[in-house]
């Protein structure tokens, strides 16, 4: 995806509060687009989103989900249609950068 101003008109994001609206539309297109590049993948036939709540720092949380996301028995349960949460527990629990509690 690519984004440029050309710089031709008048700047219609002078307020902050108009810029901050701007910046969370085009983040939320953005993120869209990702999803839809993803899922249009060759072979590809689901597309998961793993959110990670309660974590120190956002750092922890995308190592977390990374460690969930990039698993074969994860990947396996998920294309299987057979969720196992042990799988997904094993998962994050793999990541030894990060001190997980699992309660």
């Amino acid at each position: 995806v690519l984004l440029f101003s050309t710089g031709e008109r008048p700047n219609p994001l002078k307020s902050a509060k108009t810029k901050a609206q701007f910046l969370a539309l085009l983040t939320e297109a953005c993120q869209e687009l990702c999803k839809m590049i993803a899922g249009d993948g060759e072979g590809s036939r689901k597309l998961i989103e793993v959110r990670i709540k309660g974590a120190r720092k956002r750092e922890d949380a995308r190592l977390i989900a990374k460690s969930v996301v990039d698993s074969p028995l994860v990947k396996t349960a998920i294309h299987g249609a057979d969720p196992n949460w042990g799988r997904v527990a094993a998962a994050a629990g793999k990541e030894t950068r990060v001190s997980l509690d699992p309660d």
